[in-house]
Order: structure tokens, then C-alpha cells, then sequence
């Protein structure tokens, strides 16, 4: 499939880390969205969270800064 996911659930992460990473051009070429959704489900673990608008490419601004 056009995903590859790079960590796994209990993972510990780092800032700027890849998390998935995928094939564009498939996804188009199957006649899928290419939005994403992003879920946060342990608000209650959120200190802030400051969210961007736009479209973005690797190594830009995120979309979404949280702290915990």
C-alpha cells in the first residue's frame, strides 16, 4: 500500500520524529483524499495546543503544536 507506518503504538517519540510516511501519488492515483485528520484523544494530558492553517511540506511550520 502506498503507507508505511514508522513507530508503533506505545513508542515513545521525539519532536520532529517521522511517523508514517507515505506515497502521494498513490493515494491520488487511487482516487483518495489527501487529507488528513488528526486526532488527539488524551486532551485531558494537554498542557496547550496551538493549531496552523495552510497547506504544508516536510520541514515546514506544523500544523500542530502540543505540550504535555
Amino acid at each position: 500500500g502506498p503507507f508505511e507506518g514508522l513507530v508503533k503504538q506505545g513508542d515513545d517519540v521525539k519532536q520532529g520524529q517521522p511517523l508514517i510516511k507515505f506515497d502521494i501519488a498513490k493515494i491520488k492515483a487511487g482516487g483518495k483524499a489527501t487529507v488528513t485528520p488528526f486526532l488527539v484523544t488524551n486532551v485531558d494530558k494537554i498542557k496547550s495546543m496551538e493549531t496552523f492553517s495552510g497547506p504544508y511540506s516536510a520541514g515546514e511550520t506544523p500544523i500542530m503544536e502540543l505540550t504535555l
